[in-house]
């Protein structure tokens, strides 16, 4: 039995990863246990400590917990990290920062010069990795990035603040994800402001590219089925001893796993 713990079970972003891991799990004979920490660093380390007795070991998806809390925890059972690196525990890590420099470059090679950052919920590393990328990347061309407010990854935190972005002066905005990014461009659409033409807007993955929102949003494609697969598998690995003797000490080997990601090329920049 292996458990699988995300932040917050009512993301779509979890979605395909949480589908696939359950898939891998199946196929090689095992059932998968999924808890929801809330996004909550307390929490999720009290679910960690109290599921390590009862599965064969865990998957930690985008985890908040401090990393010793992840590598102590990992000398018990095996665990796998999902878009976080941790020392000594292996991990699958979306490049997202990668790919977010391939969508400041997009946008700023379409003539923008000052970029707005919708961020995500408090605690989210790869928050601060993507405004990190689209920081060095205006930086580096001469542009302005600002942080646009913190706020839920829902369609209403992105409606709530089309007023904020209409007066901030920037003519692009990158979202946290594509429910923020769907909310702005539905209430700048309501308002009377035209996307492109007014402002772009692009998102950092493209999970509501179905339709939902003329013009199609750009974002970056991050292959998550892959990730939960390749979590699971690797886990798999863990618990059967397979990287037990792969130096010439006979001590433990981790693996960080890098997944590529694509830009996905909308009309709304």
């Amino acid at each position: 039995m292996v458990g699988l713990l995300v932040p917050d079970l009512r993301s779509p972003y979890f979605a395909p990863i949480i589908s696939a891991a359950h898939a891998e799990a199946e196929r090689a004979g095992g059932e998968l246990v999924i808890a929801d920490s809330h996004g909550d660093a307390n929490r999720e380390a009290e679910i960690l400590w109290r599921l390590r007795g009862r599965v064969d070991g865990m998957i930690l998806v985008s985890p908040r917990s401090d990393a010793t809390v992840i590598s102590d925890a990992a000398k018990m059972i095996p665990i796998v990290t999902v878009n976080r690196a941790v020392d000594m525990v292996d991990s699958v890590v979306i490049d997202v920062e990668r790919g977010t420099h391939e969508l400041a470059a997009h946008i700023l090679g379409a003539g923008h010069r000052t970029i707005a950052y919708i961020g995500g919920p408090p605690g989210s590393l790869t928050d601060e990795t993507r405004f990190a990328a689209l920081m060095t990347s205006a930086d580096e061309r001469h542009a302005e990035c600002r942080r646009l407010g913190v706020v839920e990854p829902t369609i209403a935190a992105g409606a709530s603040l089309h007023e904020s972005v209409v007066h901030s002066g920037a003519t692009a905005v990158v979202a946290y994800n594509g429910l923020v990014a769907y909310g702005l461009l539905s209430a700048l659409g309501a308002s009377g402001h035209q996307v492109p033409d007014d402002i772009a807007i692009a998102s950092t993955d493209d999970l509501l590219d179905v339709g939902f929102g003329i013009p199609n949003i750009t974002g970056i494609h991050q292959p998550l089925a892959q990730a939960g697969r390749e979590a699971t598998e690797r886990l798999g690995a863990r618990i059967a001893g397979n990287f037990r003797d792969s130096s010439a000490d006979g001590t433990l080997q981790f693996t960080h796993w890098t997944i590529s990601t694509t830009l996905a090329h909308g009309s709304s920049v």
